[in-house]
């Protein structure tokens, strides 16, 4: 960020949620470290928001069920996400 025109950010000041989706989803306490040590303008209030794409980042899929169907030949069973094909 050495070549950054400060100036420039300085016109329009966002909010330390807009820099945290910005600088790639980091905890608050880096957000925090680097508005403070590259002196970033943001807006002094924060509305604490929760950021969807970090929870969804956190959320785990569920594991599948077992399956007891088989088959005899090659292509005999397809699995298409939940459905499934008996040709």
């Amino acid at each position: 960020m050495k070549s950054l025109n400060k100036q420039a950010l300085g016109v329009v000041k966002v909010s330390k949620d807009s820099w945290h989706s910005r600088l790639g989803h980091p905890s608050s306490q880096v957000v925090q470290q680097v508005l403070s040590r590259h002196n970033l303008p943001f807006h002094k209030e924060s509305n604490n928001h929760v950021c969807d794409a970090c929870q969804q980042g956190k959320s785990h899929q569920l594991p599948f069920v077992g399956s007891t169907s088989t088959s005899s030949r090659p292509l005999d069973l397809i699995f298409s996400d939940d459905l499934r094909l008996h040709l």
